[in-house]
């Protein structure tokens, strides 16, 4: 009887793995990237510094992890293993690669427990990536309207409740436009109308905000997209890397509104069915389909890093505090992401 049960799992555990190797080949196929022309290759170094002071006061820090997001492997990252970057490096050493299947993300984590009042703690994580322009022709897009089913994709962004505003601009561009052009009309309509502004403190889903003052930040970009293309029937997701353009990860100005904005970035990518995911920079308007080789992306999990802190056993994020038209932390957390082009 022992034997049996022990044949019969045997057998299920196979089953399973063949379901799941069939259900992932599937998936890969069903849901691939859209073919772009990519141009202009691109070699970047990377160093991503964050820094974290334990409190002197208050509620003592228990435990600290820390999570820095690896590249995402793409057609161009020329590598032989699935993290879009090669020769990852960090410090401190107690640090490990991980993946999380979950979330499709390559990372290096730490998790430490010395933690003496007053102490400044660094992590530091490098890798070299490779990118390109990619530039995505509308107009080689066959998809109708109709070509879209009520099921939603398994890896597409819930689905949003949309601004009544917004609704309106959706329901017209899609009346008289494809898939691919209204979502072009979609952007064209952002870039005209919201005012890019680092300095705003309402929360990216707080498109009422945005809205109401006509001003946000790349993650509002995103939101609104996607709930446009929600409301048209058009899948969307955000996306979480780098827009590399400060080599020395402080100048431009995004630090003063907070300390880990600079080189930090959030766009967008839409599904067209037969074709595939379409990355989307919501605020280019007409060029909204031209992703520059700066744009790396990362996993969808966090935005190139994270960081948890246990409290007397609770989990939880440190909080941001808007004050005087910054950000700042309790915490002394700073994110700056550096890098060399090669």
């Amino acid at each position: 009887m022992n034997m049996r049960k022990r044949t019969s799992g045997i057998v299920l555990a196979v089953l399973f793995l063949l379901t799941a190797s069939y259900c992932s080949k599937l998936y890969a196929e069903t849901y691939p990237y859209a073919p772009v022309q990519a141009s202009d290759p691109k070699v970047y170094r990377v160093l991503m510094k964050t820094r974290f002071v334990v409190p002197s006061s208050g509620v003592p820090v228990d435990q600290l992890r820390v999570w820095h997001a690896l590249p995402t492997k793409r057609e161009w990252s020329g590598t032989d293993t699935q993290v879009g970057g090669t020769n990852i490096s960090w410090i401190p050493a107690t640090g490990q690669k991980q993946y999380e299947r979950s979330h499709g993300s390559h990372h290096v984590y730490w998790d430490t427990t010395v933690l003496h009042p007053g102490r400044t703690l660094y992590f530091e994580s490098q890798f070299t990536v490779r990118s390109q322009v990619r530039v995505f022709d509308p107009t080689t897009s066959q998809t109708t309207w109709a070509d879209y089913v009520p099921a939603s994709l398994p890896d597409a962004d819930a689905r949003r409740d949309i601004h009544a505003d917004l609704a309106n601009i959706a329901d017209r561009i899609k009346a008289s436009t494809t898939p691919s052009a209204a979502v072009l009309e979609f952007c064209k309509w952002l870039s005209a109308n919201i005012t890019y502004d680092a300095s705003v403190s309402y929360p990216y889903n707080d498109v009422a905000s945005v809205m109401r003052n006509r001003r946000g930040h790349c993650a509002h970009y995103a939101e609104m997209l996607i709930q446009l293309c929600n409301r048209a029937g058009i899948p969307g997701r955000r996306v979480f890397g780098m827009n590399l353009y400060a080599p020395d990860g402080v100048t431009g100005g995004l630090q003063n509104y907070r300390a880990d904005y600079t080189n930090t970035h959030t766009w967008v990518e839409v599904y067209f069915p037969r074709i595939g995911w379409v990355e989307v920079e919501p605020s280019s308007g007409e060029q909204g389909f031209t992703i520059p080789a700066r744009y790396i992306q990362n996993n969808t999990w966090f935005q190139n890093y994270a960081i948890w802190i246990s409290q007397k056993g609770t989990w939880k994020q440190p909080e941001w505090l808007y004050q005087n038209g910054a950000s700042v932390s309790a915490y002394g957390i700073e994110n700056i992401i550096s890098y060399s082009e090669q």
